[in-house]
């Protein structure tokens, strides 16, 4: 049994771009249509939707515009400040003081982030030369229609743009379109489209000895800015403060955070255990202060919370947090709450 979801924030944003669809196209008599099929096929109370049900939603739904592009065309009616996705990634860049990502660093947090929200699709982020490609691999094909396939395309080109004004070289889908089609679809999303393809992939061309290994090139300028602000802190509280901001990059390993203090591994380790710690030991003392700082914002899902931690999915992060304080994180923030 195909058992795969979706977070209901996704669907929200989707839902708010729908209405502008139908505004712009003068199809409003659609609606009372739409939230009934949504009431029947939806689960309405459930943090996470069952893909099987959204897709034959949005199946439905496409039927009864008779658009055959309105994964993209919803996606498209979404402002970009609602898409779930925006706001986390710049909470993750200003958390590490940083205001223009590289291309390698934007694809991969999004590849992260779609890692923890959805199941719809898996994204890996392959560098070549003076080329990225970010293949969108479905978790489960017979649960994920084109219209989300193309809707999730959509999203990931808008943010790319907003984050580093580029566009693809080309973007092949899995699935058949006829030629009008596919030139629709190249003039909205700036490249040509190969459809049928073997893959679903955004190809990106990128200049000569661009770095595609973001914490390693990003850190150390982090690092010679703490150092020239505060020269007196220790070593142990440059790890701390290097960790702390770069938690929402990914997952810190032991060589990033030597490179970025510009000693050895060996040396790292020596130093942290003369000071009676290890990077294992702050790492997650680390996570365990930013988790509590981060659920005191109540606009803030425990979904953006795993993702800002360097977590790889929503369930690690519940299952360190559990061990952490002894409750879910959603207890933690309730028991919070003014009474």
């Amino acid at each position: 049994m195909n058992r795969a979801t979706i977070h209901r924030d996704t669907l929200q944003a989707n839902q708010a771009g729908f209405l502008r669809y139908l505004q712009q196209r003068d199809k409003l008599a659609l609606l009372p249509q739409v939230l009934a099929l949504a009431a029947e096929q939806l689960p309405q109370h459930q943090e996470r939707i069952p893909l099987l049900q959204l897709r034959r939603f949005y199946d439905q739904v496409a039927a009864l515009t008779g658009d055959p592009l309105f994964g993209m065309e919803n996606t498209r009616c979404i402002e970009l400040d609602q898409l779930p996705m925006l706001t986390t990634l710049r909470l993750a860049l200003d958390q590490a003081g940083i205001q223009r990502p590289p291309l390698a660093l934007t694809l991969r947090l999004l590849a992260r982030y779609l890692q923890i929200i959805t199941e719809v699709v898996r994204c890996t982020v392959i560098p070549g030369n003076a080329s990225l490609r970010l293949q969108l691999h479905p978790f489960h094909p017979d649960a994920v229609s084109l219209h989300q396939i193309e809707g999730t395309t959509t999203g990931i080109l808008r943010i790319v743009e907003a984050f580093n004004d580029v566009q693809p070289r080309a973007i092949y889908l899995p699935h058949a379109r006829d030629a009008e089609q596919s030139a629709y679809l190249a003039s909205i999303w700036g490249a040509p489209v190969h459809a049928g393809s073997d893959r679903c992939e955004l190809y990106f061309q990128l200049p000569p000895a661009t770095p595609s290994a973001p914490l390693e090139t990003l850190l150390p300028p982090l690092q010679k800015l703490l150092d020239e602000s505060f020269p007196e802190r220790s070593l142990l509280e440059r790890c701390q403060h290097l960790l702390a901001t770069s938690l929402g990059l990914g997952e810190p390993r032991r060589d990033t955070l030597a490179a970025a203090l510009g000693i050895s591994v060996s040396t790292l380790q020596r130093r942290l255990s003369e000071a009676g710690t290890s990077f294992g030991v702050e790492l997650e003392q680390v996570r365990k202060q930013q988790a509590q700082l981060l659920l005191q914002r109540n606009s803030l899902s425990t979904r953006d919370a795993a993702f800002l931690l360097g977590f790889q999915s929503s369930s690690q992060f519940f299952k360190a947090f559990k061990q952490w304080f002894d409750q879910t994180p959603a207890e933690y923030r309730a028991r919070r709450q003014p009474s």
